[in-house]
């Protein structure tokens, strides 16, 4: 498999060496173009050329002139030499990685291209942030020759062929984009939202605009801002194809930590009218009805996440951003979905010591099941607790 890496730089001097070193051993040419870097960057992309003589290296310099990422994504992708048989997209804030040796990746990749038929393959990608992963989705980052970008800040590929893309199980692409110190994160947030500004004047082109500037403001977390854009973008009237069911998700965090309850609630509904798997909104309404006092209820959303978490183990991930779907995250679910059948159940055990018109042979039964359980002691408390709350009552 001749595997080939396309590349734009940029001063990238602290991330490029990982990344370059995640490549080695996986790709046999490197397309990379730099854009006026003033560091050590092209001391590294020659540094890796020397120790990997069996990665051919194709660099190019390109003055940046304007925020126009699709411009010199493809002239990295002019660079590729005929031998080219698939085309992987990495940014230097990036690292590839895999559950399985890096040396069998291009043995799928073989396997893939001659018994199936798809026109690009998606890998998992990870947003990390201080060591945690904040989002996870299923990427498209290999191509076949041919493939075209547009869009100048989230740029995004137009396929050649009309044909499915294939989700590649243990691989994923890191990002740490986001993990940068406060000064890098301001500046790359006014590069971004000026952009972003420039493409509301073209609205056809650019029919997400609003979203992204919506995404772009909540990484700095300022939510007002964030919160107007979020809900001009869900004004527009868009059709599906131009449509991030995202937002919904996006916003109503964004209402939660503003304590807009009612608001919150009102996207978390429409959104899963949307969706109605929507794994994030399912743990966004157990994380409202949480700080609600709701306990039942909230076990409640809290199994419809773990049921969409294991429909995702089960289909894979898809092209929709997923932003709590962390192993992480599934023992806090756990917890809380235990949590609100216990107190519902214990509730109900209170209920049935106080009915007087409980039948015997029922309360014997069900202190059987305890026993089984090993759980007889917890009769014992409950009917204490419910025998002295009852002579409080009455004597009160």
């Amino acid at each position: 498999m001749y595997l080939t890496a396309c590349m734009i730089v940029k001063n990238e001097e602290k991330m490029l060496p990982d990344c370059l070193n995640s490549l080695s051993g996986v790709i046999k040419e490197l397309c990379i173009v730099d854009t006026g870097s003033t560091d050590k960057t092209i001391e590294i992309i020659k540094s890796f050329e020397k120790m990997n003589p069996s990665v051919k290296v194709n660099f190019k310099q390109e003055q940046w002139v304007e925020t126009d990422f699709s411009k010199f994504r493809n002239i990295s992708l002019s660079l590729i030499s005929p031998k080219t048989e698939l085309i992987l997209i990495i940014d230097a804030d990036e690292k590839i990685d895999f559950d399985f040796p890096k040396e069998k990746f291009n043995f799928l990749l073989d396997k893939l291209i001659k018994e199936r038929s798809f026109s690009a393959l998606a890998i998992t990608l990870r947003d990390w942030q201080n060591n945690k992963k904040v989002m996870t989705c299923g990427n498209t980052r290999i191509f076949k020759p041919g493939v075209k970008y547009v869009g100048k800040i989230h740029n995004r590929a137009i396929l050649k062929e009309k044909d499915k893309v294939i989700l590649i199980g243990g691989v994923y692409i890191n990002h740490y984009g986001y993990d940068l110190s406060s000064d890098k994160m301001k500046l790359k947030f006014e590069r971004t939202t000026n952009a972003l500004m420039d493409q509301l004047k073209e609205p056809e082109l650019y029919p997400s605009a609003e979203f992204y500037l919506c995404q772009s403001y909540g990484t700095m977390n300022l939510l007002d801002d964030a919160i107007k854009w979020g809900e001009k973008y869900l004004s527009k009237d868009l059709d599906q194809e131009n449509f991030n069911p995202s937002i919904y998700y996006t916003l109503a965090r964004m209402y939660f930590e503003k304590d807009n309850d009612k608001r919150t609630l009102e996207l978390i509904i429409e959104g899963q009218i949307k969706s109605l798997d929507d794994i994030d909104l399912a743990l966004l309404k157990c994380d409202l009805l949480y700080k609600q006092g709701k306990i039942f209820e909230m076990s409640l959303a809290a199994r419809e996440y773990i049921t969409y978490y294991q429909n995702i183990l089960k289909n894979g991930l898809t092209g929709k951003f997923y932003f709590t779907f962390h192993e992480e995250l599934v023992g806090l679910v756990f917890m809380r979905m235990s949590l609100g059948f216990l107190t519902e159940g214990l509730s109900s055990m209170s209920a049935m010591i106080a009915n007087p018109h409980t039948p015997e042979d029922s309360i014997t039964e069900f202190k059987k099941q305890l026993n089984d359980w090993k759980l007889g002691h917890l009769w014992d408390v409950v009917y204490e607790r419910t025998k002295t709350s009852m002579e409080n009552q009455a004597r009160s």
